[in-house]
């Protein structure tokens, strides 16, 4: 943790359902899919959360590369996972704490590149954000700098139900994650 510099932001938009698989947050169309568009689309008011363990992790990771130690990299790499994950985790439990102060539900946070929402969605996400809000920025391909970052966009009003997360959820047919081990 002495190496971590966690950072959490969010951003309020109004927003609203298009149709079935559309949502419109502040002035952009996102295409999440049905799948998402379903627990989103009773929201009163989106969140656009951001979460990173700092780029001082990023390079941290590489000097332990450079000097060939790959086990500590490693480690160190499935640590910032856990890390940016617990952030994100922290990040939702206190705006739902806050939200209920107003009578307000929220529903769990879904991400580009989650359940079939395409990746490339993450630069009209952040196109709503300051310039390197918490730090983080974008790649032409979308991939967050630093790399221990994560993007969320979460449904917060009176009718959101949360309901079931994770690939109980999922109809992906081609993801690794529900592939039988023979």
């Amino acid at each position: 943790m002495e190496i971590c510099q966690p950072r959490l932001g969010y951003r309020f938009l109004t927003g609203r359902k298009l149709d079935k698989q559309h949502l419109v947050v502040g002035d952009r169309v996102f295409k999440p899919d049905y799948t998402i568009t379903k627990y989103l689309q009773e929201a009163d008011i989106y969140a656009i959360m951001v979460a990173s363990v700092g780029a001082e992790l990023d390079v941290w990771i590489q000097e332990k590369r450079l000097a060939n130690d790959i086990m500590e990299a490693f480690i160190a790499n499935a640590l910032g996972l856990l890390i940016v994950e617990a952030i994100v985790s922290y990040g939702l439990s206190s705006l739902t704490e806050k939200m209920k102060s107003y009578q307000l539900n929220t529903s769990n946070s879904y991400s580009p590149g989650y359940c079939g929402w395409n990746v490339r969605e993450q630069q009209l996400l952040f196109s709503l954000l300051p310039y390197g809000f918490c730090g983080i920025s974008l790649t032409d391909s979308s991939l967050m700098l630093p790399i221990k970052s994560v993007s969320s966009l979460v449904g917060i009003g009176r009718h959101i139900e949360r309901k079931p997360y994770g690939c109980s959820i999922c109809q992906r047919k081609d993801c690794f994650k529900k592939k039988e081990v023979l």
